[in-house]
């Protein structure tokens, strides 16, 4: 303990705490505006609710975000049992 008081006191660079890697589950990346639509469209009369995420030059269908690896798996499970392809990406 008084080691680390004093590595505090002579300044030295504290690491920053390492963050948790988070995941997104999504329904589809498309480029044109039409197609995503209709894949929203589809998702929502197959109970999956998404949000129409607008990138530079397409278009994404973001389900969740912020999620750890096993509750984005588990998301991703419970969607393609809906008959709706879904995958899992690193934010």
């Amino acid at each position: 303990m008084a080691e680390n008081k004093a590595s505090k006191a002579a300044g030295e660079a504290q690491e920053p705490p390492k963050k948790e890697k988070t995941y997104k589950v999504t329904c589809g990346t498309f480029k044109a505006r039409n197609e995503a639509l209709q894949r929203a469209a589809e998702a929502k009369r197959a109970g999956v609710h998404v949000s129409l995420k607008i990138c530079k030059t397409e278009y994404s269908l973001l389900y969740a975000e912020d999620m750890t690896k096993a509750e984005a798996e588990a998301a991703r499970k419970a969607i393609e049992a809906k008959k709706v392809n879904a995958e899992v990406s690193e934010q």
